[in-house]
């Protein structure tokens, strides 16, 4: 299929569509449009995309500037469906830990095993292990409800009358979110006692 829509591009010299971005917007645009069997160029200022999902250089040292974890890319996950019908040859290599964040006084590897990862910060402060435990069981459960969502795009908007059907039939799953909907996280995290916790 990518090979077919390749030739018609080259032997037309134009194409269906010109996308400015390569941001998750821009992206999202370019294999929906791939994936109808539109030819697409996609461009983008900087060497690489993701939008504001990039990084700058100051002082010889590298920061992230946005968003800065992807998911989605595992067997069957939205991304990795995406790559194998629109035959992109993209081969996701995931890294451990994901990302590191450092400041003068710590080093913070965030490890792909979430349960590393909370041993970490419960290692960090000893004091709120129990909290910290609590804070990340309850975004686990969070969570797992919402990635539901990205496991079925179909689900997200623009909503059709099936999509919303659909919605009505997960509704028992969505109403342990409704505590949470207008909270700052903030609050969330007085309310798990990790105010203090640094």
């Amino acid at each position: 299929m990518a090979q077919e829509r390749e030739s018609r591009q080259n032997a037309q010299g134009v194409v269906d569509c010109l996308i400015i971005g390569a941001g998750f917007g821009g992206l999202g645009a370019a294999v929906g449009l791939l994936g109808s069997g539109a030819s697409v160029v996609l461009c983008e200022a900087l060497r690489y995309p993701g939008g504001c999902a990039s990084s700058f250089t100051r002082g010889g040292q590298r920061y992230e500037s946005g968003a800065t974890l992807f998911s989605g890319f595992g067997p069957g996950q939205l991304f990795d469906d995406w790559s194998r019908q629109l035959e992109l040859g993209v081969e996701f290599q995931a890294l451990d830990p994901l990302i590191e964040l450092r400041s003068p006084e710590l080093v913070l590897p965030v490890w792909r095993d979430r349960d590393r990862f909370v041993e970490t910060l419960c290692a960090l402060e000893p004091r709120f292990a129990s909290s910290l435990q609590r804070f990340f069981a309850e975004q686990k459960t969070i969570a797992d409800t919402l990635w539901q969502l990205f496991d079925t795009p179909e689900l997200l908007p623009p909503f059709r009358s099936s999509s919303l059907w659909q919605h009505s039939l997960r509704t028992p799953s969505y109403l342990k979110l409704l505590p949470l909907i207008g909270q700052p996280l903030g609050r969330y995290i007085e309310r798990h006692g990790l105010s203090e916790c640094q």
